[in-house]
């Protein structure tokens, strides 16, 4: 377990986490490319469970990764069973999530470098508050907003 990822130098860093209340779940993704540039997404992703959620929110820090063409990524989350299991470390067998986890597998591959790893909660606060965000809005919805310092732009 990573204790405090300030510091990557010049490799992105993308935070992910579901959360999940009364059978609704939401999603939350915070990329940071440098420390003035980054990108956060929120969404409701219908009903399920914690580890839907925490599997699609991971699928969709790798998806927005390579849509802004990112070949060398971090991807941190607090979701020890679902980075454990990415990383071959743990098996994961719910049949429902079978298709997330191979989508995961599939999209990770196509990055030059990508190392998933485990951080506190207390550290995933962004993507943590993003998540929850995501519960309360429209199922199927995903906002994606980009931010330069502090302002978000007008994309």
């Amino acid at each position: 377990m990573l204790v405090n990822p300030l510091f990557f130098g010049n490799t992105p860093i993308g935070f992910f986490d579901g959360a999940e209340n009364k059978d609704k779940c939401g999603i939350g993704v915070h990329i940071k490319l440098d420390l003035h540039h980054s990108y956060k997404a929120h969404g409701a992703i219908g009903s399920g469970t914690n580890i839907r959620a925490e599997l699609i929110a991971l699928w969709l820090a790798l998806l927005l990764c390579r849509k802004l063409n990112i070949k060398d990524v971090h991807i941190a989350g607090d979701s020890k069973v679902v980075i454990d299991c990415f990383n071959n470390r743990a098996t994961l067998n719910i049949m429902l999530l079978q298709a997330w986890k191979e989508r995961i597998k599939d999209l990770g591959s196509s990055f030059t470098s990508l190392q998933v790893f485990h951080i506190h909660r207390i550290y995933n606060s962004s993507a943590g508050a993003l998540s929850k965000l995501g519960l309360s809005s429209e199922e199927g919805f995903l906002l994606i907003e980009e931010y330069v310092g502090e302002e978000r732009t007008n994309n």
